[in-house]
């Protein structure tokens, strides 16, 4: 009999459904063991399983008993048959793939994971790059998971190795750019000494959106640039008492502002237009209408107008609506206060923007602002993350504005038609604690309901028109 022909005998004999369960329990069991050795068991065995084992091995199990077959066992069995094989050389017959242990598993996984940054390191220098030694020293520290994007990475090498060696070399080439100084873009006699984020991108992907902190590449190479600035104990977590805490991901609950000194410090110019922030203020010149900032505006104004409390709230529609009864108040001949008492309403459109945390800390320099900050957001794990921005940044200025746990319980009774918590917001709630109030998130997992804005805007109406006639907050 060729070896062709009795490799093909031996598949179609032990492939049948009857040793399927059998075998895997054999690879797993050498592949731990890494030895033929100890027993692969199938429990509750089926009339098809017995009947496979006992033809093989002569024995007479019944279905519904536990089987154990010891390996040593069958590797005998299998030598003294008509399929001569180890274990070993039956797996790769009928599997075609070696039969690999645990160690040789964890060898083929380390030379690979080395493999990623020495492909990684040949396609710099394969291009004609210097790379820099800060570059490398990343890399290094990326490999032996001590850096930022270390998790990142390892998600990209269970989806593809060649997914991570790309994604790191736009990473790592962007990041060299920065390093050896040649960012920048040049046209006829002009040179801009900073560049932008996309344009970046574009030059060393052709991609303009692959250093989007929502790509891998992305991810990388802001773990990166972060760490040059602050160093490598920041990593990829959360770090306790600083501006980070609230980070799950890449994105979430991370103050924009931060994120873009981080980026002009590289000297990587950012959106400066698209980051905007809604504003109303009733003492305003008339008429009175609410205005809309460009980040690019806040940093250029050069005059402030006095305030004493900022208001602000996370959805455009509650805005809109607070705005709606201050016009539909003056129209009833509601007094504002005047003098020293002058609120401001701010919206942040969703996570605080750069636009919105940069007015703040403007009127803070300008000493224009006396007063404190109202929060109010969403009884969400988003409008609880809005808010730990905002309260690590102000610290003692910020206050919730129906925004504890009192509220919720009340407004999700009062309300009907509610929305739960699918199961991984309940996971992600039970493990956030709310900077001003440390229940609030414990409440939130235990009644399982969202509770929006909108759904309390009357009371906040209440409270914006107390602000605009010059009381003092109730809530």
């Amino acid at each position: 009999m060729t070896e062709k022909t009795l490799a093909e005998k031996t598949r179609s004999y032990f492939l049948k459904p009857g040793f399927r369960r059998m075998l895997a329990e054999v690879w797993r069991r050498y592949a731990g063991l890494e030895k033929v050795g100890g027993h692969a068991v199938i429990a509750a065995a089926t009339a098809e399983e017995c009947d496979a084992v006992n033809t093989f091995f002569g024995w007479n199990r019944k279905p519904g008993e536990t089987i154990k077959v010891p390996l040593h066992l069958f590797e005998r069995e299998l030598e003294n048959s008509s399929f001569p094989y180890t274990l070993a050389e039956l797996h790769a017959v009928l599997t075609g793939k070696p039969l690999l242990t645990k160690t040789d598993r964890e060898l083929l996984a380390r030379e690979a994971w080395a493999a990623v940054f020495r492909e990684v390191r040949e396609t710099l220098l394969g291009e004609g790059e210097r790379i820099h030694s800060q570059l490398n020293e990343w890399l290094e520290r990326l490999m032996q998971g001590a850096a930022g994007g270390y998790r990142t990475l390892k998600e990209l090498m269970r989806e593809s190795p060649a997914a991570a060696v790309r994604q790191l070399t736009y990473a790592a080439r962007a990041f060299n750019v920065i390093l050896t100084g040649d960012a920048g873009v040049r046209s006829g006699s002009l040179q801009l000494r900073s560049i932008r984020l996309p344009v970046l991108a574009a030059q060393v992907s052709g991609d303009a959106h692959a250093l989007d902190r929502t790509r891998p590449a992305g991810r990388l190479f802001f773990q990166a640039l972060k760490e040059s600035v602050h160093g490598n104990e920041v990593g990829d977590s959360p770090v306790e008492g600083s501006f980070y805490n609230a980070v799950s991901d890449a994105t979430a609950g991370l103050d924009s502002l931060l994120v873009r000194d981080i980026y002009r410090t590289a000297g990587i110019a950012d959106d400066d237009i698209s980051s905007i922030v809604h504003f109303y203020d009733p003492n305003g010149e008339r008429p009175v209408l609410p205005g809309v900032l460009t980040l690019r505006q806040v940093e250029a104004a050069e005059r402030f107008e006095p305030f004493t409390d900022v208001y602000v709230v996370e959805n455009p529609p509650v805005f809109s609506t607070l705005v709606d009864l201050a016009e539909a108040g003056m129209r009833a001949g509601t007094e504002l206060s005047s003098g020293a008492h002058r609120p401001l309403l701010l919206c942040t459109s969703g996570p605080a923007s750069a636009a919105a945390l940069r007015l703040i800390d403007r009127f803070i320099e300008h000493g224009r602002w006396s007063g404190r900050l109202f929060y109010s957001g969403d009884f969400d794990i988003k409008g609880l993350e809005i808010g730990n921005v905002l309260a690590a940044r102000y610290r003692e200025r910020f206050t919730e504005w129906r925004f504890g746990a009192g509220t919720y319980a009340h407004g999700v009774e009062g309300n009907g038609r509610r929305l739960s918590f699918t199961g991984e917001e309940r996971v992600r709630l039970g493990k956030f604690k709310a900077l001003w109030d440390a229940w609030l998130a414990d409440d939130m997992v235990k009644s399982g309901y969202k509770l929006f804005q909108e759904q309390i805007v009357s009371m906040l109406g209440a409270d914006w028109l107390n602000a605009l006639e010059g009381r003092h907050p109730s809530f």
